[in-house]
């Protein structure tokens, strides 16, 4: 499903406007792989709000569609509790090469497809190598980026050729991406545990929880307690954060109790099944005042 989005307005908590100093440049390098909840489409307005930091860390890391777009920091660590993600972003980094030519040797094929989604699922058994390329597979061909999804394919009229969608992909996954992760502190376990052991004046923690009530696919079951529970335990951080999610009761009362500031930005995306126009408001919730960012001053 192509989807295309449209920044309509941003609101701020305060009457205070950041403007970066400069010329803003970072990373244009995009995630390797489409992913259902990505914020493919907010990285350029998140990337400008980063504060300084030594240490960047992703407790929530799906995609990765800010960490890719943004340029390095010292330490970088990522994280997710997907185990199946975690090892494509691992062999990425140990097995490219081998990945690699999977990769560029993979049609748009059903029957590949098939496959993938039986290696994914664990119905056959399969090698470290074949569950990343697998992973790949399924987040390029399936419906909307959901991992559990039916094959994607066109038929001329939603104006996507998912098979020149797919070569493109293909010809990115060089080694421009090996280079990006091979320093990088990648895990898989739980966010607050990360956030714990990661927390100091120096780091800064992109958060991206799975929105609670929203049907995310291969992300499901975080609910209401367990956003109350992360947000109190960033309450108590010495590091900077901004998290993106969708208002809720929750989210509006540690807000005002904590007195964080945030950013509404309105968005609309169209996709090429469903012509009609969706509206929502993404919420980037952050504890520190914005200044010229780490970006804005290097370049």
């Amino acid at each position: 499903m192509k989807i295309k989005v449209l920044f309509i307005t941003a609101k701020h908590s305060s009457m205070r406007r950041f403007e970066p100093l400069g010329s803003l440049k970072y990373n244009t390098m995009r995630t390797p792989i489409t992913y259902y909840g990505g914020k493919q489409g907010l990285s350029g307005r998140i990337i400008p709000m980063i504060p300084r930091h030594r240490i960047y860390c992703e407790p929530f890391f799906g995609g990765g569609a800010v960490f890719f777009a943004k340029g390095k920091s010292e330490i970088e660590v990522i994280n997710d509790k997907n185990e199946m993600l975690i090892n494509f972003y691992q062999i990425c980094r140990e097995k490219f090469g081998e990945l690699q030519k999977m990769i560029q040797h993979s049609l748009h094929s059903e029957a590949e497809f098939l496959k993938a989604k039986d290696i994914y699922n664990k119905r056959i058994e399969s090698c470290d190598v074949e569950r990343a390329w697998a992973l790949w597979i399924l987040s390029h061909e399936c419906h909307a980026a959901n991992l559990h999804g039916g094959w994607r394919y066109c038929n001329g009229t939603a104006g996507t050729h998912i098979g020149r969608v797919l070569r493109k992909k293909r010809e990115e996954f060089t080694n421009k991406l090996y280079e990006r992760i091979s320093e990088v502190q990648i895990s898989c376990r739980d966010a607050l545990r990360v956030i714990k052991d990661r927390d100091s004046v120096e780091t800064f923690f992109y958060l991206d929880p799975p929105y609670p009530g929203a049907c995310q696919g291969h992300y499901y079951g975080f609910s209401e307690k367990d956003l109350a529970d992360l947000l109190m335990f960033i309450s108590k951080l010495k590091g900077k954060f901004i998290l993106s999610n969708y208002w809720t009761d929750t989210l509006r009362s540690a807000v005002e109790k904590y007195k964080w500031n945030f950013k509404e930005i309105d968005v609309t995306t169209h996709s090429a099944v469903n012509k009609n126009a969706r509206k929502s408001t993404e919420v980037l919730v952050y504890n520190y005042e914005l200044e010229p960012t780490l970006f804005s001053s290097i370049f």
